[in-house]
């Protein structure tokens, strides 16, 4: 994968090919990226005499902009070490190739957060009708961040080390806890959290 001059299609033909990489790592980091676009977004269309925070817009753009360059950079290390464990070299004998493959995705899960609480605030800053492609980037990034915290916790049952199984879990745990609360505000503020149930 080479995030500046693969384009989506092609991304897409590759995923659905019959090569073991790209698979679902790199598609969930660039999910991310997609979903942070789409806060950045917000963050140019809304004008600072209308927001209801002091938080520096230009600035927020600039952290998301920070976290949607690394999202893609940690989507490519997916697809590296994919290829190092089953790509046509076969089997990596690596012994910390299992918790290689496990920092890689809690990595990945980590800025998801980080994007997740940056959106609490775009989202609150307004009620403008543009706050609600925040709001449905952060359902984007937070698909991306559980999408990652279940590879994670694959890889790591795998790991010979048990404190490194242990250590995963807990950092998993307390992810997906500060995930729950960012993606509930910054979706009840953008309004997306509303759907309609009532055919279930």
């Amino acid at each position: 994968m080479n995030d500046e001059t693969q384009s989506v299609a092609d991304l897409l033909s590759d995923v659905a090919s019959a090569s073991v990489s790209p698979a679902s790592g790199t598609v969930g980091g660039v999910v991310g990226a997609m979903g942070t676009a789409l806060c950045e977004m917000v963050c140019i269309h809304l004008r600072e005499a209308e927001v209801n925070t002091d938080a520096d817009l230009a600035e927020l753009r600039r952290t998301l902009e920070s976290d949607r360059e690394r999202l893609l950079t940690l989507a490519e290390a997916d697809a590296a070490v994919v290829e190092a464990v089953f790509g046509t070299n076969g089997v990596d004998e690596d012994p910390t190739m299992d918790e290689r493959a496990t920092e890689v995705p809690l990595a990945l899960a980590e800025t998801c957060l980080a994007v997740l609480e940056t959106a609490t605030v775009v989202t609150g800053a307004a009620d403008r009708p543009v706050v609600v492609d925040a709001g449905i980037g952060a359902s984007f990034v937070d698909a991306a961040l559980r999408s990652a915290l279940f590879t994670a916790r694959i890889n790591a049952a795998s790991a010979d080390d048990e404190s490194f199984r242990a250590e995963t879990e807990r950092r998993a745990t307390d992810i997906e806890a500060s995930a729950d609360d960012a993606v509930r505000l910054a979706t009840q503020n953008a309004g997306t959290d509303r759907i309609d149930r009532s055919a279930e």
